[in-house]
């Protein structure tokens, strides 16, 4: 039978410490992180939605959700899917790239993933404001979302088109 190590136990990493003056804080430290990293994933998802639906468009949206389904049995109701809000989520915003290859693609949309593009460049730096504005947009958002599953570009999620 293993009990429960507590605050004030030795620290198992046999320094000789208290629990809560050595391992116990790099538990709390790695806790905060993983906090940290969801919670701007919780705003830099959103944002990049919206950001692609205002700079490409719904097509865009339509095509990412095409392809993300290999243009197979692609759902119609992207809002009762489940990939929607899980596995597709991180697919459109760091994998998808429209393929430039296709002839009926509209010129303008990026040629890398959408995480990726509104990064600065050395060459061509994107002001901040841009990144700044994808922020403030995605909490103001998130604050007065009151649906009980808002599309995160913040459109209707009953259909692609």
């Amino acid at each position: 039978m293993t009990t429960a190590l507590g605050r004030n136990d030795p620290c198992p990493c046999g320094s000789g410490r208290k629990f809560k003056h050595c391992c116990l804080r790099l538990l709390d430290d790695e806790a905060a992180a993983k906090t940290r990293l969801r919670t701007a994933e919780g705003v830099l998802v959103p944002a990049l939605f919206a950001y692609a639906i205002d700079q490409f468009g719904d097509e865009f949206f339509a095509e990412a959700w095409a392809e993300f389904f290999l243009w197979d049995s692609v759902p119609d109701d992207v809002g009762e899917s489940r990939e929607f809000g899980t596995t597709f989520d991180p697919f459109f915003v760091f994998s998808f790239v429209p393929d430039p290859a296709a002839d009926d693609l509209p010129s303008g949309w990026p040629t890398e993933p959408l995480a990726l593009h509104v990064l600065p460049r050395k060459s061509s730096p994107v002001p901040t404001s841009i990144a700044s504005s994808l922020y403030r947009r995605a909490r103001v958002r998130r604050a007065s979302s009151s649906s009980s599953r808002p599309h995160p570009a913040g459109r209707s999620t009953s259909g692609t088109s």
